[in-house]
């Protein structure tokens, strides 16, 4: 179970229930423990414990003071902009770390309540009002706006080539196609009238390539530049449709 949970701690996604699995034998190694006199189970492990308390102090430092800059960060970095909320949000992430470091091994319950605000407050605003001003992130959003401002058909279907985020799926419609740069030109050319495509704009020579092969040519309607959270690769996209 220790290289299972060391792979997921190395992996950017974190998601709480991909972890469910290593809990039985955490659940294992508690059991062992609580079988154990007071004085066997402290010897063996107290060097683990001390390295266990800083490692926790470190972590503790991290990711308090790594809130704080992404709060104040991540605006100006993203958005070109500086938010007003970061203050508030860095400083409660700031305080919550500063409570919550370990100093006894039993933390008086009022100081528990204090950290639980101070993290509510941070994550509160970056998730209801940081998170939602970072326009480059949300991709999906601005594609839809673009698909139903150039939709030429009631029946009108996206392929998409470099972007093939599930959210894509959800907002433009589930007959949305994830594909690759030829998957789209094949669906322009099936549909010439009603068919959108998205692509990368440094894939649009490609696009008219495999369309100049039928007599046609991409038309591009409009650009869409942004972060892939997911990847963290930057993207202008290309909605196309087969020029007239």
């Amino acid at each position: 179970y220790i290289p299972f949970w060391l792979v997921f701690e190395a992996i950017p996604t974190k998601l709480p229930h991909y972890v469910m699995p290593a809990y039985p034998g955490m659940a294992l190694l508690i059991g062992w423990l609580l079988t154990l006199k007071p004085e066997e189970a402290n010897a063996p492990l107290k060097r683990w414990q001390t390295w266990l308390w800083w490692a926790t102090a470190f972590g503790l430092v991290v990711v308090s003071i790594g809130l704080a800059v992404v709060c104040i960060g991540a605006p100006i970095y993203l958005a070109k902009a500086f938010s007003w909320w970061s203050i508030p949000a860095a400083l409660a992430a700031l305080a919550a770390g500063y409570m919550a470091f370990p100093r006894q091994l039993q933390v008086p319950l009022g100081r528990v309540g204090a950290i639980a605000i101070c993290a509510g407050i941070t994550f509160s605003l970056l998730f209801g009002t940081i998170a939602p001003s970072l326009k480059p992130i949300w991709l999906t959003p601005a594609i839809k706006v673009a698909v139903d401002a150039n939709r030429p058909c009631d029946t009108t279907v996206l392929a998409s080539a470099p972007y093939h985020e599930p959210s894509l799926v959800f907002l433009v419609g589930t007959s949305t196609v994830l594909t690759d740069v030829d998957g789209v030109a094949k669906h322009l050319l099936a549909d010439p009238a009603c068919a959108l495509g998205l692509a990368s704009v440094k894939d649009e020579q490609k696009l008219n390539e495999l369309l100049s092969g039928q007599g046609k040519s991409a038309k591009r309607l409009t650009e869409i530049d942004g972060l892939n959270y997911s990847s963290g690769d930057k993207l202008a996209l290309g909605l196309y449709r087969v020029a007239e």
